[in-house]
């Protein structure tokens, strides 16, 4: 005679949080049992502390889906959010604890990348930033006891001198201003760089002691002013209540990128973008003659990720100008991947500047139109939209940054 035995279906709350923690049981490496299990005992016990509700749970879904959609190789978002919520540092201070008086621990955060070149002592770090006060950066590594440390590892990175960085315009290059250096005999370093963009200062949250985020805009707007923060590297910018069409023009008459507005009785919100906050962009279009693409990351993964585009200059060669990642509809997305399909090529149609290395190349007889900001130093669009394909320009006729509406 023989028995069956069935497995109880979980019904409450507490039996599912039991029977995921029974499915990590024979997990084989005890340390990723351990995590797991406590990392289930923590979410479920949150989720019961809250109550989340399913519209909830589906809005934080969308967000980290969002947040996995913007990373690629040179754009890390969860690094972001993770210094965001205090798990960065928290981690940093348990992985790397230090006796009193060594040097405080900091976070990578969202623009740090991995393979930066190795420099010697005293090489410069700057590659494309051409308009940046050069400056000379130097110090001394120690130990508690003050005896220099030899062969330190100085990992440097930073914003260029309008303030970004190489994974934010690709006409800076790849591993601008990055570079890893390692102490002398006497621990001494020395990097050349360009003096780093001002901190500007445009809001106060928190002061002497207490919040101010739930106040309007306006009066932590008076309570900045008041502190008079300025300096040789932050600054307090000038604000403008009111005649934000006409700023806005003047803007663009100076060839910027717009103005930020901001509503004057909103309280500032943590953690999420705030209509009270708006940035007002000048756009202007453009046409761009098509010599290549990229591939696509995340849910565009396996189709057209972005156009590598040019411009004809004075002698009939087509310029590097950038990529274009945005303005696609799905329809366009596979019309686009046909048409380029047909005329791939071997070759790059650019001369000079290459776009990247993963670029297919394709016989550049298409012309696009495209909105942008602005184009950078080095005649490359900034934030460019793709807005559809011009049947009525001729390739030849495209022509660089005077050529636009």
């Amino acid at each position: 005679m023989s028995t069956a035995t069935t497995r109880v279906r979980p019904t409450t709350e507490d039996d599912i949080t039991a029977e995921v923690l029974r499915r990590f049981d024979g997990t084989e490496d005890p340390r990723l049992k351990q995590i797991m299990q406590s990392l289930v005992k923590h979410i479920h016990a949150f989720l019961k502390d809250v109550q989340l509700q399913e519209a909830e749970w589906w809005k934080g879904i969308e967000f980290l889906t969002k947040t996995g959609q913007m990373c690629d190789d040179r754009r890390q978002e969860f690094i972001l959010l993770s210094d965001t919520l205090g798990v960065s540092m928290v981690t940093d201070l348990i992985s790397n604890r230090k006796p009193a008086g060594a040097t405080e621990s900091t976070v990578f955060g969202p623009f740090h990348r991995g393979g930066a070149p190795e420099k010697q002592y005293g090489d410069s770090i700057v590659g494309a930033d051409r308009h940046g006060l050069i400056t000379y950066m130097s110090g001394r590594v120690m130990d508690l006891h003050g005896k220099p440390i030899a062969g330190a590892e100085l990992d440097v990175w930073q914003a260029a001198a309008d303030g970004l960085y190489d994974v934010q315009d690709e006409s800076l290059g790849e591993m601008n201003m990055r570079g890893k250096f390692k102490t002398d005999k006497d621990g001494r370093y020395l990097v050349v760089t360009t003096r780093p963009v001002a901190y500007v200062i445009f809001d106060v949250l928190w002061l002497d002691g207490h919040s101010l985020m739930e106040l309007p805009y306006e009066r932590r707007r008076e309570e900045l002013a008041a502190l008079e923060l300025s300096g040789p590297n932050w600054q307090t910018p000038a604000h403008r209540v009111g005649d934000g069409a006409a700023l806005l023009a003047a803007t663009r008459a100076q060839g910027l990128e717009g103005v930020i507005a901001k509503r004057l009785d909103c309280p500032y919100v943590p953690g999420r973008r705030s209509q009270g906050w708006v940035k007002v962009k000048n756009i202007r279009r453009t046409d761009v003659v098509i010599g290549g693409w990229l591939g696509g990351e995340g849910g565009r993964r396996g189709r057209l990720g972005a156009l590598v585009v040019g411009y004809h200059d004075e002698d009939g060669s087509l310029r590097y100008a950038g990529r274009v990642g945005s303005g696609f509809d799905d329809r366009e997305l596979d019309r686009l991947g046909r048409l380029l399909e047909e005329r791939s090529r071997s070759s790059t149609p650019f001369e000079g500047r290459q776009p990247p290395k993963l670029t297919h190349f394709v016989e550049p007889d298409l012309v696009a139109a495209v909105d942008y900001s602005m184009w950078t130093s080095s005649n490359t669009l900034r934030a460019p939209s793709y807005k559809g394909l011009r049947d009525d320009v001729p390739p030849q006729e495209v022509r660089g940054p005077d050529d636009d509406s």
